[in-house]
């Protein structure tokens, strides 16, 4: 987290520099573990943005409950396991289905195509299937950095500086890497209860988790541009 808030001050100094201004409001947007990343940021770092946008927040099966900590700690016993016979750099299978889980493909397992789930567009999966940066695996250390990134994103020990931030979650109404829509409400209230007074939702029909690279990404962008432009934040 600390790179990204130097980036962070690069930006506002770029800002100053450049164009006049030393408040320079920044929005942070996160996507799918990236949102996770985003809302490890804020218990550190919150007084520094403007906004805290979230895409396709995702919620892994090891979380469970976004309250508790319980089944990421399994998860972690887990990779120390396998650490120790495949080595921390391995990039293991039973990793992958373990911590990724099977089930964000399972609602679209009838298709027969891998990673169904990401986009309505049978071509544009394809593509994606084919892209060798789409392809890639993390290895034992990469999936252990993810889940402690969950525990610190799903429990407490946050202190809000900045509990005005409007805070924003564009989503798909049965995205399967939020698990249910139950757990998607639970992430929200979540962030209200650590001290977010204005969080809310927009969330899609018709479209998967890659909501960023859909037939229709363009409501998305639009939608989620005029939430950075706006005074309201309505």
């Amino acid at each position: 987290m600390e790179d990204l808030h130097e980036i962070t001050l690069d930006i506002k100094n770029y800002a100053a520099q450049h164009c006049g201004r030393s408040d320079f409001p920044v929005t942070l947007l996160g996507h799918s573990r990236g949102a996770l990343a985003a809302r490890c940021y804020i218990r550190k770092y919150d007084a520094d943005i403007s906004k805290l946008c979230l895409t396709g927040s995702q919620v892994h099966r090891f979380t469970g409950s976004p309250s508790r900590s319980d089944n990421i700690k399994k998860g972690l016993r887990v990779l120390k396991l396998l650490k120790a016979i495949e080595g921390k750099r391995s990039r293991s299978t039973l990793a992958k289905k373990l911590i990724m889980g099977v089930s964000y493909e399972r609602k679209y397992r009838y298709e027969g195509l891998r990673n169904a789930q990401t986009n309505s567009e049978r071509e544009a999966v394809i593509e994606h299937n084919n892209d060798p940066l789409c392809r890639f695996n993390f290895t034992l250390n990469g999936y252990e950095e993810m889940l402690r990134m969950a525990m610190l994103a799903y429990t407490g020990g946050y202190t809000p500086q900045n509990p005005d931030m409007p805070v924003r979650f564009f989503s798909v109404e049965d995205d399967p890497c939020t698990l249910s829509r139950r757990k998607f409400v639970e992430a929200m209230r979540l962030m209200k209860n650590i001290g977010y007074t204005d969080v809310r939702c927009r969330l899609y029909k018709g479209m998967r988790h890659d909501i960023l690279h859909e037939k229709e990404k363009l409501r998305v962008y639009n939608d989620i541009l005029r939430f950075i432009e706006s005074d309201n934040n309505k």
